[in-house]
């Protein structure tokens, strides 16, 4: 049997199969990240976040599934490299996998074409970070 074409926009789950393996990833991370954190490693938290999104972008991610995410950890990868404060490198890669983690609690909701059209809680966690940066100029 053909599975049935897709019917309207497709969903997270339609271009992102890899969605609940993603979420349990950064579940984990943070469980580990966030009590680094919380005694003062920061440096280790950041490392932590780091190597998990770098893990799922590398390989835990087909290449052409999952835009919104691999967008999203490419770019908080990003900023939290050119950081070199490690809390507020650990807190770019955190916004980012907590704006991951809200993605597909509606099966059936559409799936964002781009951090731009996440609903605003998630593009509020995606952007924190990335608005204090720009207006610091860098």
């Amino acid at each position: 049997d053909e599975p049935e074409p897709l019917m309207g926009k497709p969903t997270v789950f339609d271009l992102c199969p890899e969605l609940p393996l993603v979420h349990e990833r950064l579940a984990s991370a943070i469980a580990v990240g966030a009590p680094r954190y919380n005694r003062g490693d920061k440096a280790g938290c950041r490392d932590h976040y780091a190597a998990i999104a770098r893990q799922l972008v590398d390989g835990g991610i087909a290449r052409h599934h999952c835009p919104t995410a691999r967008t999203t950890l490419d770019e908080a990868l990003r900023v939290s490299a050119s950081e070199s404060d490690a809390d507020k490198g650990a807190w770019a890669l955190r916004h980012a996998f907590d704006a991951i983690l809200e993605l597909g609690g509606d099966r059936d909701a559409p799936l964002p074409s781009s951090p731009a059209t996440l609903d605003p809680v998630q593009s509020r966690a995606l952007s924190f970070g990335f608005a204090r940066r720009k207006a610091r100029g860098r």
